[in-house]
């Protein structure tokens, strides 16, 4: 398939991919999109960013757009036909954008289900004209409970990011959802990988599919410049930060960070570069979190930090950069990460800041990508780390071998206190005076008078609250280190 007018689409569907540039299909979309329209059950595993979003949501209008043509009274059901199922908002959202840009000035109506909105919203959507409904597995499955949708009609169940709805704990809830769809329905399944969870996934949800595997989820774009900088820690960290807000050749900046707090103070610290900067993490409000996508779309700002709840489903497309400021924690999260640039084939640079606590966590990504990073060569200007006591080389009994106070040496800098070790006080040992009896806790012998209130048999009082007594969670190592 070299063109979307070999497949006979409709022509308001043929026009609206002409206003959006979209005129000759991805290799995943001309693979899935002739098997889809036969009404086939579909796996596919394909790299982000190559334009599986068209490959499911074709297929599925056009197949819905004839079935309305059919329909004599062309009244909507409020059971919608289709259902896609994503497992983050920002996915929803995207797939929601570019599904209204195709069935613009059709008879055909989409909404959208996530989290992050309020729920008497949806209700509201839903008694009005829906079709196919774009939706994320918790929202959709409240909305199910309180009798505000029905799946009886949907002939068409796609799962988008199969693998990552897996690893965010969705399994049963999919499991759930499909039971309530129409049988036989056809199923479009979508994943980085085919393996594992996913296969028991497809096995239990699809009847016999054609299966198209295009990458595997180890693999990079090839358009995308791959690059490490080993460093000793945050002080360094942060000094890149800066040498990347004076460098000229970034337009446009994603900084993945594994911590939701991290982002906010991250995004303030850019800002003290006089950059613009904006923060994306789970725990904002999905309108909060749409308008921040809004505004780096629009160029507002030049860099967003953000958690991976932005590594799959972000596009922007004057993105130019990836950097991960922390390696992700899920090897495969580092494809989606990196894919956020070099999309429909444009080029781009991810950059790992890595330390040297992470360089096993470094091996063990290279190995699951197959491939070697190329080590870049630090910045001149790059200041010596700080190395903290507890850092330091143990000696016998657990003491540091320097003993020094405070904050310490720097690394190689041989500082005021490097070498020196504090003179040995002589211990002073206590004695008993032989005319004073020892006293125990609580004793009132030599005094006459307790030291404190004990459980007396007369008066059965408790003690007096105990000194130095720590609230719950008031403990400084509780506390978050950036």
């Amino acid at each position: 398939m070299q063109n979307f007018e070999n497949l006979h689409l409709n022509e308001t569907l043929l026009e609206n991919l002409n206003k959006a540039g979209i005129t000759a299909p991805t290799p995943v979309q001309a693979e899935v999109i002739p098997q889809a329209l036969k009404g086939n059950d579909v796996v596919a595993a394909a790299q982000t960013g190559s334009g599986k979003t068209l490959a499911f949501l074709l297929p599925i209008i056009q197949n819905n757009l004839e079935h309305l043509n059919r329909k004599k009274d062309k009244k909507f059901p409020h059971s919608p036909r289709a259902l896609i199922l994503t497992p983050t908002r920002e996915l929803a959202e995207q797939i929601f954008k570019v599904a209204q840009g195709l069935t613009k000035g059709t008879k055909m109506f989409t909404t959208c289900l996530t989290g992050g909105v309020p729920i008497m919203k949806h209700k509201r959507l839903l008694k009005g004209k829906f079709h196919l409904v774009i939706a994320t597995p918790g929202r959709l499955l409240d909305l199910m409970q309180q009798g505000d949708i029905s799946l009886d009609e949907v002939s068409t169940f796609v799962l988008d990011e199969a693998d990552r709805m897996l690893d965010m704990g969705f399994r049963y809830d999919i499991q759930k959802i499909a039971s309530f769809t129409f049988q036989p329905r056809q199923t479009l399944l979508l994943s980085a990988t085919l393996d594992g969870k996913v296969k028991e996934m497809i096995d239990n949800l699809t009847h016999e599919p054609q299966t198209i595997k295009l990458t595997t989820n180890q693999e990079v774009h090839s358009n995308i410049e791959h690059g490490v900088y080993k460093i000793a820690g945050k002080d360094q960290k942060n000094h890149m930060l800066k040498n990347f807000c004076d460098d000229g050749s970034i337009f446009q900046a994603v900084i993945f960070t594994n911590n939701k707090f991290q982002t906010e103070r991250l995004a303030r610290f850019i800002q003290g570069q006089g950059e613009k900067a904006e923060f994306l993490h789970g725990d904002m409000r999905q309108n909060a979190r749409k308008a921040v996508v809004r505004r780096m779309q629009n160029g507002q700002a030049r860099f967003l930090v953000a958690t991976d709840v932005a590594a799959r489903g972000l596009d922007i497309s004057a993105l130019t950069h990836v950097i991960h400021y922390d390696l992700p924690q899920v090897d495969e999260d580092y494809i989606h990460r990196s894919g956020r640039v070099g999309r429909n084939g444009a080029e781009g640079i991810s950059y790992a800041l890595v330390g040297q606590n992470q360089l096993g966590d470094l091996k063990k990504l290279e190995k699951f990508i197959g491939r070697s990073l190329d080590v870049k060569t630090n910045p001149e200007d790059l200041p010596e780390e700080y190395v903290a006591p507890s850092e330091k080389k143990r000696g016998r009994g657990g003491k540091a071998a320097s003993s020094s106070r405070g904050r310490g040496d720097f690394k190689g800098n041989g500082g005021a206190s490097a070498g020196r070790s504090r003179k040995k006080q002589p211990t002073r040992k206590k004695s008993l005076s032989a005319n004073k009896p020892r006293e125990s806790f609580g004793s009132s012998k030599g005094t006459g008078k307790p030291k404190g209130k004990s459980m007396g048999k007369s008066t059965g009082k408790p003690m007096g609250k105990p000194a130095g007594k720590q609230r719950k969670g008031s403990n400084s190592s509780n506390t978050h280190q950036f």
